[in-house]
């Protein structure tokens, strides 16, 4: 058997500076308590790796995929974890993508990590820079994340 695409996704580790303070997220989730925000981070799953082999040349298939697959994450992630995520979130490595794929699939760019890496401890640039990708899975992700109570999650979006 030949695989041709990896997609992986996990639960984020830390909170880049971009996703922090920009609009259409969290508001500025450094003004909220420690405790609230590692509650709620885990609402956040990491799109950690999406590789099409570059032999495959079929058009549209990166943004098809990540679509689908920000439809059955969710479900996924809910049968396995217990919960619903409320947002989708990769680091594209600008350096050598665009992320023409992730905004194809209706994903916003936030902005660019600084470059330190979460193995930073000494507050040094010396990794690449990342764009900042985000597709919410629902549609009052900021209200949510922003809850002092965890976020109660459904599949529908009816609230």
């Amino acid at each position: 058997m030949m695989w041709l695409i990896e997609l992986n996704a996990s639960a984020i580790c830390s909170a880049p500076k971009s996703r922090v303070t920009s609009p259409g997220t969290s508001e500025s989730r450094k003004s909220l308590c420690p405790d609230q925000r590692a509650r709620n981070l885990q609402y956040i799953v990491n799109n950690s790796r999406f590789l099409i082999l570059p032999w495959v040349q079929v058009k549209a298939l990166a943004s098809t995929i990540l679509a689908r697959s920000a439809r059955q994450v969710p479900h996924d992630w809910r049968q396995h974890y217990g919960y619903m995520p409320l947002l989708l979130e990769t680091l594209v490595d600008v350096t050598g993508f665009n992320g023409t794929c992730y905004r194809a699939a209706n994903w916003i760019a936030l902005g660019e990590t600084t470059g330190r890496g979460r193995m930073d401890r000494h507050h040094k640039t010396l990794g690449t820079l990342k764009r900042i990708f985000v597709l919410p899975l629902h549609r009052r992700v900021q209200q949510r994340l922003c809850a002092t109570v965890p976020p109660n999650v459904s599949l529908t979006n009816a609230d």
